[in-house]
């Protein structure tokens, strides 16, 4: 009988490079073949040519946006996201603009203009489904339950602050609209823009615990895409993770990609005895790692260690700002 836990650590592990990203190509399977045929079955080597094509897709775009006191749009890569890490492929970032307030409407043409300088395609969201999606859905309720930070005895337990948030949410101009209608709106909005901006063969990389449903909006119509999902987030324990109502919904959203991403081990392994647990689904040791069986396909789970950029970090430490931080940090030693 195979056992709930596995024995021994995958051996395939993805990394990367100073200044490269953490592109699963490797081992992203081809849904045309339905296979464990690698995503590098149309050559040799196994990695992606600069001639192809990646869409990288996060709820915020790994920019910084300021507005000046004349009205002026300024934006500049953040180098504090893992996503605006330098790469020579051909890159199209999808997500919304963190700006406090929202752009307003009448700005989203100048700004969609600017951020296509940085191959960013910018998604407005309504503010209201915005709230109702980030700080209810993603904050109150998802965010805590990945983080294994489940509050049952205390006086407002996690899933009743989600409820009550939804409930003050459904009194305003959209009665009809929940906590979970909101996360799968958000999901379709994605859908449609990744679907406009997507060409035969490039690669869907999807990111953070946000658009979990998001590989199965895409994979109903966009039958041939590779699609990888990654989480930034931990995955918790089976008896934290039941207790979502949307557990099943969720963990068949994440299996549509065709590989799934973690930073370490222990939450992979969580994810795999979710599966096992929730689902009833078998996973076994491939040649190319762990795969999860599910609806007559195989979905790659992978550990991936983030890389760092030296080229930025060594470009930061030469600001003026490190510098004078650096001197009074040698005056006081």
């Amino acid at each position: 009988a195979m056992s709930d836990t596995p024995a021994a650590e995958p051996t395939t592990r993805e990394t990367s490079g100073p200044g490269e990203m953490l592109f699963p190509a490797a081992s992203l399977q081809s849904k045309s073949k339905r296979t464990s045929i690698q995503f590098s079955d149309r050559r040799n080597d196994k990695d992606l040519g600069l001639s192809d094509g990646v869409i990288v897709v996060s709820y915020y775009l790994p920019v910084i946006v300021t507005r000046d006191d004349n009205g002026a749009w300024h934006v500049e890569w953040d180098h504090e996201a893992l996503l605006s890490l330098k790469t020579q492929l051909r890159v199209t970032r999808i997500g919304t603009v963190r700006f406090k307030g929202g752009v307003p409407y009448e700005c989203q043409e100048e700004l969609t203009s600017i951020l296509e300088q940085f191959n960013c395609v910018p998604i407005y969201i309504d503010p209201e489904l915005h709230h109702a999606f980030f700080s209810t859905f993603c904050k109150q309720t998802l965010w805590p339950v990945f983080h294994n930070l489940l509050e049952i005895y205390g006086p407002v337990p996690t899933g009743q602050a989600a409820r009550e948030a939804g409930n003050a949410f459904r009194e305003g101009t959209r009665p009809e609209q929940d906590a979970w209608g909101a996360y799968t709106s958000v999901q379709r909005i994605f859908k449609k823009t990744i679907i406009e901006m997507y060409h035969d063969g490039d690669l869907i990389w999807i990111h953070g615990f946000h658009l979990l449903l998001l590989p199965t909006f895409l994979s109903r119509q966009l039958h041939m895409a590779k699609i990888g999902l990654f989480l930034h987030t931990p995955f918790p324990s089976s008896e934290i993770f039941r207790t979502l109502s949307k557990r099943d919904d969720l963990l068949r959203g994440m299996l549509s990609a065709d590989q799934i991403g973690f930073h370490l081990y222990e939450y992979a392994r969580h994810f795999l005895t979710c599966c096992r647990r929730i689902l009833g689904l078998e996973w076994t040791h491939e040649r190319n790692g762990i795969n999860v069986h599910y609806g007559g396909r195989s979905v790659l789970i992978t550990c991936i260690h983030a890389g760092m950029d030296q080229e930025v970090l060594h470009g930061v430490l030469q600001t003026p700002a490190v510098q004078n931080d650096m001197y009074q940090l040698r005056l006081r030693t």
